[in-house]
């Protein structure tokens, strides 16, 4: 398509693009009205976006089995927190984190998987920044991947893990980084670092704490 189609379907398909693609690409759209140009490299990302707004990539699927044991360790903390969620560091990886999608998701109540790497923006100047990244969502048993970072192997492995026993996932984080990964802080007392978590995040969790 032309650029003039281009900017066309790409302002009639913005809500179909991700949470940051829908940012950077309503910028772009920003400076075109207000200066009537973009460079060359501006233009190839209009391009891509109004593409990806009519044929979206398909995701990757992974089976990672059922999550309800995690699912309700969340429904239960959302009686105690307004935004529950699992920080972990994951060998080879780094630092991923699980959350329930909101009612406005594409798919409300699955798993986001969401980690911290070093990006690279040549669009906007910037390089080896940390960055936010969407690896995907948990839908049931299946891992979709996100079409734009291919999940490491050891990702995928870690989530089989959490799947299969969420309480034991979390007992290993704790006890092996000396962090909790409900709350993401160190652990300071002796009971703590043995369980792998606190006394409040195992209320909270409705996680074993007692002999």
């Amino acid at each position: 398509m032309d650029r003039n189609q281009a900017v066309l379907t790409l302002n009639s398909g913005i809500s179909k693009l991700s949470g940051g693609d829908q940012e950077f690409a309503r910028s772009m759209l920003r400076q075109l009205g207000a200066k009537g140009r973009l460079s060359e490299k501006q233009w190839w990302w209009v391009e891509k976006f109004a593409n990806d707004t009519v044929n979206p990539p398909k995701m990757a699927t992974h089976e990672v089995g059922s999550f309800a044991g995690l699912k309700r360790l969340f429904d239960h903390a959302k009686q105690h927190l307004k935004r529950p969620a699992i920080t972990v560091e994951v060998p080879g990886v780094g630092e991923v984190k699980l959350n329930v999608a909101g009612p406005k998701a594409k798919k409300p109540g699955s798993i986001n998987v969401v980690g911290t790497v070093k990006k690279d923006y040549p669009q906007l100047g910037a390089f080896g920044q940390l960055d936010s990244v969407w690896f995907g969502r948990i839908d049931g048993e299946v891992f979709e991947a996100s079409f734009k970072q291919a999940p490491p192997a050891a990702l995928v492995e870690f989530l089989k893990k959490m799947s299969a026993d969420p309480a034991k996932a979390a007992h290993e984080h704790g006890t092996l980084t000396g962090r909790c990964c409900f709350c993401n802080k160190a652990l300071e007392d002796e009971k703590s670092t043995a369980k792998g978590y606190g006394p409040v995040c195992a209320k909270n969790y409705s996680l074993p704490w007692g002999k």
